[in-house]
This record gives C-alpha cells, sequence and structure tokens, in this order.
C-alpha cells in the first residue's frame, strides 16, 4: 500500500478506474520536487513564499557563479518543502556551449530504502 499519494499532473486516466491516475511514494515526491523547482514568485497565490526563483538565472550569462546561485536555490527550496525527504545534495553545471545547466539532485525519501536521481536540463524559454 502507498504511502504517500498525489494526483498525476498529466491528468491521465487510470484504466482500471477510469478516474485521474495517482503517483505514488517515490514518484509522489518526484514530481513535487520538479514542481517545487520550477516554480516562481507569484505562481502559488496564497503562498507567496513557495518558490524557488531559478528563472531570473537563466537569463544571466551561463558561468559558475550562476550555477552556484541555481544550486543553492534549489537545494534551500528543496529542503525548506519538501519534508518527505532527506540528504539532499545538488550538483549544477553550467554548460555554455549548449545555453543550458546541466541538474543532477540527488536524496534519500524517508521512507525507502534506496536514494534517488533526478537528472536534467535547465534551459531559458525565450
Amino acid at each position: 500500500m502507498a504511502i504517500y499519494s498525489d494526483i498525476d499532473f498529466f491528468f491521465d486516466l487510470n484504466p482500471a478506474t477510469n478516474d485521474i491516475s495517482l503517483k505514488t511514494d517515490v514518484e509522489s515526491i518526484r514530481q513535487s520536487i520538479s514542481n517545487i523547482v520550477h516554480m516562481e514568485k507569484g505562481d502559488k497565490l496564497f503562498s507567496p513564499l513557495f518558490f524557488c526563483g531559478i528563472r531570473s538565472e537563466l537569463f544571466e550569462q551561463i558561468s559558475p557563479v550562476s550555477a552556484d546561485i541555481i544550486q543553492q536555490r534549489i537545494r534551500s527550496a528543496i529542503v525548506t518543502r519538501e519534508t518527505r525527504v532527506e540528504d539532499v545534495d545538488v550538483q549544477v553545471t553550467p554548460e555554455p556551449d549548449d545555453n543550458r545547466y546541466s541538474v543532477i539532485i540527488t536524496y534519500q525519501p524517508k521512507r525507502e530504502l534506496q536514494k534517488v536521481t533526478i537528472p536534467f536540463f535547465l534551459e531559458r524559454v525565450s
């Protein structure tokens, strides 16, 4: 039985129940962390302090300094907002030739034995 569950943000239908699918346990946490990382100030109207604030850094020159700021903001947002995880590590590597940052988030879900890693790229959208 699942300990954690959230609605799937893609609103896929569960073929057995014909209801909206659920993300459970590790996938629920992964979806939550993705949501936290991409949240900007003003996105959550009744929680104005709930944001990560990395979008503005994507329009700065891609550099190790910006990568460090992004890394700190992501880690702080996850540690503050996602209480189901511990031992959070964030690595951000600038890739100026591709005009993006490579991000690897590693964390330990509190009720799981193995660490989980989420790799992705951050790029500005024009």
